[in-house]
Protein backbone atom coordinates (compact mmCIF):
# COMPACT_ATOMS: atom_id res chain seq x y z
CA UNK A 1 0.00 0.00 0.00
CA UNK A 2 1.30 3.60 -0.88
CA UNK A 3 -0.28 6.42 0.61
CA UNK A 4 1.14 10.43 0.52
CA UNK A 5 0.91 12.05 3.34
CA UNK A 6 -1.26 14.68 4.05
CA UNK A 7 -1.65 15.33 7.80
CA UNK A 8 1.18 13.35 10.04
CA UNK A 9 -1.69 12.58 12.66
CA UNK A 10 -3.61 10.40 10.05
CA UNK A 11 -0.48 8.15 9.90
CA UNK A 12 -0.95 6.33 13.24
CA UNK A 13 -4.32 4.50 12.04
CA UNK A 14 -2.35 3.47 8.81
CA UNK A 15 -0.81 0.45 10.44
CA UNK A 16 -0.02 -1.94 7.03
CA UNK A 17 1.36 1.51 5.59
CA UNK A 18 4.83 0.26 3.87
CA UNK A 19 5.65 3.19 1.85
CA UNK A 20 5.59 6.64 2.29
CA UNK A 21 6.57 9.78 0.47
CA UNK A 22 6.44 13.70 2.52
CA UNK A 23 8.32 14.56 -0.58
CA UNK A 24 8.61 18.72 -0.58
CA UNK A 25 5.92 18.47 2.75
CA UNK A 26 6.10 21.64 4.67
CA UNK A 27 6.62 20.36 8.64
CA UNK A 28 6.73 23.63 10.08
CA UNK A 29 7.70 22.94 13.90
CA UNK A 30 5.88 19.60 14.16
CA UNK A 31 8.05 17.37 12.69
CA UNK A 32 10.33 16.25 15.44
CA UNK A 33 7.02 15.72 17.51
CA UNK A 34 3.91 14.71 16.02
CA UNK A 35 5.42 13.15 12.57
CA UNK A 36 8.43 10.82 13.68
CA UNK A 37 6.43 10.05 16.38
CA UNK A 38 3.80 8.38 13.75
CA UNK A 39 5.90 6.96 11.40
CA UNK A 40 7.49 5.15 14.82
CA UNK A 41 4.01 3.51 14.85
CA UNK A 42 4.21 2.20 11.73
CA UNK A 43 5.80 -1.33 12.25
CA UNK A 44 5.62 -2.57 8.76
CA UNK A 45 6.93 0.83 6.76
CA UNK A 46 9.73 -0.21 4.44
CA UNK A 47 10.09 2.86 2.53
CA UNK A 48 10.35 6.63 3.31
CA UNK A 49 10.91 9.70 1.39
CA UNK A 50 11.70 12.93 3.04
CA UNK A 51 13.00 14.85 0.26
CA UNK A 52 12.88 18.94 -0.48
CA UNK A 53 11.34 18.68 3.12
CA UNK A 54 14.24 21.40 4.96
CA UNK A 55 14.29 19.06 7.40
CA UNK A 56 17.32 20.42 9.79
CA UNK A 57 17.87 16.98 12.04
CA UNK A 58 15.98 13.36 11.84
CA UNK A 59 14.99 12.18 15.36
CA UNK A 60 16.06 8.33 16.56
CA UNK A 61 12.31 7.78 16.64
CA UNK A 62 12.44 7.95 12.98
CA UNK A 63 14.15 4.45 12.66
CA UNK A 64 11.70 2.71 15.02
CA UNK A 65 9.94 0.79 12.37
CA UNK A 66 11.77 -2.31 12.46
CA UNK A 67 11.39 -3.17 8.46
CA UNK A 68 12.47 0.48 7.13
CA UNK A 69 15.22 -0.33 4.38
CA UNK A 70 15.73 2.75 2.33
CA UNK A 71 15.15 6.85 3.44
CA UNK A 72 15.22 9.34 0.38
CA UNK A 73 16.70 12.63 1.33
CA UNK A 74 17.44 14.11 -1.50
CA UNK A 75 18.06 18.05 -1.57
CA UNK A 76 17.78 18.06 2.18
CA UNK A 77 20.36 20.54 2.05
CA UNK A 78 19.77 21.91 5.65
CA UNK A 79 20.37 18.48 7.19
CA UNK A 80 23.03 18.75 9.42
CA UNK A 81 23.18 15.24 11.30
CA UNK A 82 21.67 11.93 11.23
CA UNK A 83 20.85 9.72 14.46
CA UNK A 84 23.55 7.44 16.11
CA UNK A 85 20.82 4.60 15.76
CA UNK A 86 19.36 4.04 12.07
CA UNK A 87 18.03 0.10 12.85
CA UNK A 88 17.89 -2.44 9.65
CA UNK A 89 18.34 0.88 6.91
CA UNK A 90 19.99 -0.28 4.18
CA UNK A 91 19.56 1.91 1.28
CA UNK A 92 19.99 5.63 1.17
CA UNK A 93 19.47 8.39 -1.31
CA UNK A 94 20.36 11.40 -0.33
CA UNK A 95 22.05 14.26 -2.68
CA UNK A 96 22.05 17.41 -0.30
CA UNK A 97 23.42 15.79 2.46
CA UNK A 98 26.60 16.66 2.45
CA UNK A 99 26.30 18.03 6.15
CA UNK A 100 25.52 14.41 7.55
CA UNK A 101 27.89 12.16 8.50
CA UNK A 102 28.04 8.92 6.60
CA UNK A 103 31.54 7.40 7.24
CA UNK A 104 29.58 6.15 10.82
CA UNK A 105 26.59 4.58 9.58
CA UNK A 106 27.81 0.81 9.13
CA UNK A 107 24.16 -0.55 8.28
CA UNK A 108 23.91 1.06 5.23
CA UNK A 109 24.35 -1.47 2.46
CA UNK A 110 23.14 0.89 -0.40
CA UNK A 111 23.74 4.08 -1.32
CA UNK A 112 22.33 6.22 -4.06
CA UNK A 113 23.70 9.88 -4.93
CA UNK A 114 22.23 11.75 -7.09
CA UNK A 115 22.37 15.29 -8.20
CA UNK A 116 18.93 17.48 -9.95
CA UNK A 117 19.58 19.85 -13.14
CA UNK A 118 22.71 21.01 -15.32
CA UNK A 119 25.90 20.46 -13.05
CA UNK A 120 28.81 22.76 -14.07
CA UNK A 121 31.58 21.88 -11.41
CA UNK A 122 33.74 24.52 -12.86
CA UNK A 123 34.49 25.64 -8.71
CA UNK A 124 34.83 22.30 -7.99
CA UNK A 125 31.93 22.46 -5.96
CA UNK A 126 30.47 19.13 -6.79
CA UNK A 127 33.30 16.68 -6.06
CA UNK A 128 33.82 18.04 -2.32
CA UNK A 129 29.91 17.33 -1.83
CA UNK A 130 30.88 13.51 -2.71
CA UNK A 131 33.90 13.86 -0.47
CA UNK A 132 32.20 14.92 1.98
CA UNK A 133 29.13 12.20 1.40
CA UNK A 134 31.91 8.94 1.63
CA UNK A 135 29.94 6.48 3.54
CA UNK A 136 31.11 3.65 5.63
CA UNK A 137 33.24 0.71 3.91
CA UNK A 138 29.95 -1.90 4.69
CA UNK A 139 28.43 -0.60 1.34
CA UNK A 140 27.58 -2.67 -0.98
CA UNK A 141 26.09 -0.63 -3.83
CA UNK A 142 26.92 2.35 -4.87
CA UNK A 143 24.97 5.10 -7.49
CA UNK A 144 26.12 8.06 -8.58
CA UNK A 145 24.07 9.63 -10.96
CA UNK A 146 24.40 13.52 -12.62
CA UNK A 147 27.50 14.38 -10.86
CA UNK A 148 28.88 17.52 -12.59
CA UNK A 149 32.28 16.88 -11.40
CA UNK A 150 35.67 16.39 -13.62
CA UNK A 151 37.07 13.90 -11.29
CA UNK A 152 36.23 11.69 -8.19
CA UNK A 153 37.57 11.80 -4.49
CA UNK A 154 40.10 8.94 -3.55
CA UNK A 155 37.44 7.17 -1.92
CA UNK A 156 35.40 6.73 -4.72
CA UNK A 157 37.36 3.12 -5.85
CA UNK A 158 39.68 2.57 -2.84
CA UNK A 159 40.15 -0.86 -1.91
CA UNK A 160 38.95 -0.32 1.58
CA UNK A 161 35.58 -0.89 0.73
CA UNK A 162 35.87 -4.31 0.09
CA UNK A 163 32.27 -5.28 0.17
CA UNK A 164 31.15 -3.15 -2.74
CA UNK A 165 29.12 -5.67 -5.50
CA UNK A 166 27.69 -3.37 -7.60
CA UNK A 167 29.09 0.61 -8.96
CA UNK A 168 26.80 2.66 -11.48
CA UNK A 169 27.94 5.89 -12.68
CA UNK A 170 25.14 7.52 -15.38
CA UNK A 171 25.11 10.98 -16.48
CA UNK A 172 28.61 11.79 -15.59
CA UNK A 173 28.67 14.71 -18.24
CA UNK A 174 31.99 16.86 -17.44
CA UNK A 175 33.90 13.68 -16.26
CA UNK A 176 37.18 13.36 -17.97
CA UNK A 177 38.63 10.20 -15.56
CA UNK A 178 37.19 7.64 -14.15
CA UNK A 179 38.30 6.47 -10.28
CA UNK A 180 40.58 3.36 -9.75
CA UNK A 181 37.47 0.84 -9.79
CA UNK A 182 39.71 -2.12 -10.32
CA UNK A 183 40.91 -1.58 -6.92
CA UNK A 184 37.52 -3.38 -5.29
CA UNK A 185 38.21 -6.68 -4.59
CA UNK A 186 34.35 -7.65 -4.63
CA UNK A 187 33.27 -5.74 -7.40
CA UNK A 188 30.53 -8.06 -9.57
CA UNK A 189 28.83 -5.35 -11.50
CA UNK A 190 29.83 -2.24 -13.46
CA UNK A 191 27.83 0.49 -15.22
CA UNK A 192 29.34 3.48 -16.79
CA UNK A 193 26.89 5.70 -18.84
CA UNK A 194 26.66 9.28 -20.07
CA UNK A 195 29.98 10.28 -20.23
CA UNK A 196 30.26 12.94 -23.02
CA UNK A 197 33.72 14.12 -22.22
CA UNK A 198 36.34 11.14 -22.12
CA UNK A 199 38.62 10.28 -24.88
CA UNK A 200 40.84 7.94 -23.16
CA UNK A 201 40.52 4.71 -20.31
CA UNK A 202 44.11 3.81 -19.29
CA UNK A 203 45.65 2.67 -16.06
CA UNK A 204 43.73 4.64 -13.23
CA UNK A 205 40.61 2.94 -13.84
CA UNK A 206 42.80 -0.04 -12.32
CA UNK A 207 44.46 1.10 -9.86
CA UNK A 208 45.52 4.20 -8.08
CA UNK A 209 49.01 2.63 -7.63
CA UNK A 210 48.45 1.88 -3.93
CA UNK A 211 45.99 -1.41 -4.40
CA UNK A 212 49.23 -3.69 -2.95
CA UNK A 213 48.38 -6.27 -0.19
CA UNK A 214 51.04 -7.62 1.95
CA UNK A 215 51.16 -11.39 1.27
CA UNK A 216 54.34 -12.33 4.00
CA UNK A 217 57.32 -10.43 5.56
CA UNK A 218 58.83 -7.89 2.98
CA UNK A 219 56.71 -9.01 0.12
CA UNK A 220 54.37 -7.62 -1.29
CA UNK A 221 51.50 -8.73 -3.85
CA UNK A 222 49.39 -6.76 -6.69
CA UNK A 223 45.72 -7.51 -6.84
CA UNK A 224 44.79 -8.12 -10.33
CA UNK A 225 42.35 -5.08 -11.33
CA UNK A 226 38.80 -6.14 -11.62
CA UNK A 227 39.31 -10.03 -10.54
CA UNK A 228 35.49 -10.66 -9.18
CA UNK A 229 34.13 -8.51 -12.49
CA UNK A 230 30.93 -10.55 -13.68
CA UNK A 231 29.40 -7.50 -15.86
CA UNK A 232 30.34 -4.59 -17.30
CA UNK A 233 28.59 -1.80 -19.37
CA UNK A 234 29.80 1.02 -21.55
CA UNK A 235 27.14 3.22 -23.29
CA UNK A 236 26.60 6.39 -24.15
CA UNK A 237 30.29 7.56 -24.78
CA UNK A 238 30.32 9.35 -27.75
CA UNK A 239 34.26 10.94 -27.52
CA UNK A 240 35.82 7.72 -26.06
CA UNK A 241 38.50 6.14 -28.57
CA UNK A 242 41.16 4.48 -26.31
CA UNK A 243 40.84 1.64 -23.89
CA UNK A 244 43.96 0.60 -22.24
CA UNK A 245 44.36 -3.13 -21.18
CA UNK A 246 46.03 -4.25 -17.99
CA UNK A 247 47.34 -7.81 -17.61
CA UNK A 248 45.69 -10.11 -15.36
CA UNK A 249 42.30 -7.54 -15.90
CA UNK A 250 39.08 -8.79 -16.10
CA UNK A 251 39.59 -12.44 -15.49
CA UNK A 252 36.63 -13.51 -13.94
CA UNK A 253 34.39 -11.13 -16.92
CA UNK A 254 31.33 -12.81 -18.30
CA UNK A 255 29.21 -10.31 -20.23
CA UNK A 256 30.54 -7.11 -21.67
CA UNK A 257 28.38 -4.33 -23.53
CA UNK A 258 29.44 -1.51 -25.45
CA UNK A 259 26.20 0.64 -26.44
CA UNK A 260 26.97 4.13 -28.17
CA UNK A 261 30.59 4.48 -28.68
CA UNK A 262 31.32 5.21 -32.03
CA UNK A 263 34.42 6.06 -31.79
CA UNK A 264 35.84 3.34 -30.13
CA UNK A 265 38.81 1.95 -31.76
CA UNK A 266 38.00 -1.84 -32.18
CA UNK A 267 41.73 -2.64 -32.09
CA UNK A 268 41.73 -1.39 -28.47
CA UNK A 269 39.11 -4.49 -27.39
CA UNK A 270 40.69 -7.46 -25.41
CA UNK A 271 41.90 -10.42 -27.75
CA UNK A 272 41.06 -12.87 -25.10
CA UNK A 273 39.08 -13.21 -21.94
CA UNK A 274 38.56 -16.62 -21.04
CA UNK A 275 35.73 -16.35 -18.88
CA UNK A 276 33.52 -13.99 -21.55
CA UNK A 277 30.43 -16.03 -23.03
CA UNK A 278 28.44 -12.54 -24.04
CA UNK A 279 29.44 -9.65 -25.80
CA UNK A 280 27.05 -7.50 -27.18
CA UNK A 281 27.95 -4.07 -29.15
CA UNK A 282 25.08 -1.98 -30.37
CA UNK A 283 24.08 2.12 -31.31
CA UNK A 284 20.83 3.30 -30.98
CA UNK A 285 21.64 5.99 -33.67
CA UNK A 286 20.56 4.99 -37.45
CA UNK A 287 23.54 6.93 -38.66
CA UNK A 288 26.52 5.37 -36.84
CA UNK A 289 26.99 1.89 -37.88
CA UNK A 290 28.08 -0.79 -35.84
Amino acid sequence: MEYRIVNPQQLQSMQYLRVLSADSFIFEDYFPKKFSKSVASLKLLRFLDLSSTGIEEIPDTIFRPYNLQTLLLRECRNLAKLPDSIGNLKHLNGEGVSKANLKDRKCIRALCLSWEGVNDDSDNKAREVLDRLQPHTNIEKLYIINYGGRSFPDWVGHHSFCRIESVSLDVLTNCHQLPPLGQLPSLKSLEIRGLDKLENLGDEFYSSGSSSSSSGVGVTETRPPFKSLEILEFSRMPQWEEWSWVGRAFSNLKALELVDCPKLNGACLPECLQSLTELRISSTSPDVPV
